[in-house]
């Protein structure tokens, strides 16, 4: 179990504020957007978070926002028209 209060990790408050949003609001789309805005928006957040693409320091922090994009992404794209 992954433990989101940390005090050694300066980014557990803002891991807690983005998991309390909706899955759209995580990816920046409407509620009625279409696959190919979802799908837009999805790669501009895989991008800023791959851990390839990103600074180590925040290896940890991208790892998980990289998650709950994907999350985020999976149920955008099944209600998507």
């Amino acid at each position: 179990m992954i433990k989101w209060r940390n005090l050694d990790d300066p980014y557990s408050d803002r891991l807690a504020s983005v998991r309390a949003q909706t899955p759209h609001d995580i990816l920046g789309v409407p509620a009625d957007c279409t696959k190919t805005q979802a799908r837009r928006a999805y790669l501009a957040l895989v991008k800023t978070y791959h851990p390839d693409h990103a600074d180590p320091f925040m290896a940890a922090y991208n790892q998980e926002m990289l998650k709950l994009v994907n999350q985020a992404y999976a149920h955008v794209s099944k209600q998507a028209v």
